[in-house]
C-alpha cells in the first residue's frame, strides 16, 4: 500500500466515515448444529485446532459449501462472554470487526460455540513474534495499517448508538485476514453503555495492556478509550511500534504504584 493510501485510511477515520450499522441488522441469527461443527472439524480434531484458553478452544473448520471459519468452543458459557459476545457482534457490522456468523449449542455437555470468520492470517501477536524472531517480516507499514484497521473498528463501536468497549485491546485480539486487513476479535469482556450508564463494577482485561487507574479496585467511570490515552487514536497496544513484549508488574503492587512508576515498570 502507498502512503497515500494510509492517509486516506487516516482521513477517512478522522472524519468517521467508517460505515454505519443498521440497528436490526443480526448477524448471529444462524445456529448451527453440534454434527454441523463436528463435521466442519473432523470431530474436533487436534489437526484443526488453533489455540486454547481458560474458557475452551477454538478450531479452524470448513463448511458444507466450502466456507472457512473460526469456532470457539466455550466450555463455560457464562464466564467465557459468550451473551457479551453474541450481544455485542450482533448490533455492529463494520470491516474492521470480525464477523460473527452463528453459534450452536452442545446440547449433552451445555457448552456453547460461536462461529466466526477465519482469518487465515492468524493475530499480530503471532506475527510480531515471528517478525522478531526473524521468521516473518511485518514491517512498519503492516503495522501501521494493522493498528489503523484497528482503531477504526473501535472508533465504529464507541460512536455508534449504544456505544461499547472493547474492554481488551491487545495485540492476540487483533486479527489479520488473508488480504491483511486487521479485525477486532474476542468481545467476551465487551460491554455497551447508555446515557444514564457511567460506571463499570466488574474489572476486565489483561494486565500490561489495560489503563493502570481501571485495575485499582475501586468502582470506576467509564470513558472512551479514545479519550483516555491519547488523541486521535485509540489506545493499541505497544507492540506495534517496538519489537518487544508488553511487560507488567504483579496485580497486588499495581494497588499501591503511582502511575508514573506504573508506567516505567511497563515501558519498553
Amino acid at each position: 500500500m502507498e502512503f497515500g493510501g494510509f492517509l486516506e485510511k487516516w482521513r477517512e477515520y478522522l472524519n468517521g466515515d467508517a460505515p454505519r450499522t443498521d440497528s436490526h441488522l443480526n448477524q448471529a441469527n444462524n445456529e448451527y448444529s453440534e454434527e454441523d461443527l463436528r463435521n466442519a472439524t473432523q470431530g474436533f480434531d487436534k489437526s484443526c485446532l488453533l489455540g486454547s484458553g481458560s474458557f475452551g478452544q477454538v478450531y479452524k473448520g470448513t463448511m458444507k459449501d466450502g466456507t472457512e471459519v473460526a469456532i470457539k468452543v466455550l466450555q463455560v458459557p457464562e464466564e467465557g462472554g459468550f451473551e457479551d459476545e453474541v450481544r455485542v457482534l450482533s448490533r455492529f457490522r463494520h470491516p474492521n470487526l470480525v464477523i460473527l456468523m452463528g453459534f450452536a449449542r452442545h446440547a449433552a455437555t451445555g457448552w456453547r460455540s460461536l462461529i466466526y470468520e477465519f482469518c487465515a492470517g492468524g493475530d499480530a501477536a503471532q506475527r510480531l513474534s515471528r517478525s522478531r524472531h526473524r521468521k516473518e517480516l511485518f514491517g512498519g507499514r503492516e503495522r501501521l495499517s494493522a493498528a489503523l484497521d484497528a482503531a477504526c473498528g473501535l472508533s465504529h463501536l464507541h460512536n455508534m448508538t449504544p456505544r461499547a468497549f472493547h474492554r481488551d485491546i491487545k495485540s492476540q485480539n487483533i486479527l489479520l485476514d488473508k488480504n491483511g486487513t486487521a479485525k477486532m476479535a474476542d468481545f467476551g469482556l465487551a460491554c455497551l453503555s447508555s446515557a444514564s450508564q457511567h460506571k463499570v463494577h466488574r474489572v476486565g482485561g489483561t494486565v500490561g495492556y489495560a489503563c493502570p487507574e481501571y485495575l485499582r479496585p475501586l468502582t470506576l467511570k467509564t470513558f472512551q478509550c479514545r479519550n483516555l490515552i491519547s488523541q486521535p487514536l485509540p489506545p493499541l497496544p505497544k507492540e506495534f511500534c517496538s519489537s518487544n513484549r508488553m511487560a507488567a508488574p504483579r496485580v497486588s503492587k499495581l494497588k499501591t504504584m503511582n502511575l508514573l512508576d506504573i508506567v516505567e515498570c511497563c515501558k519498553l
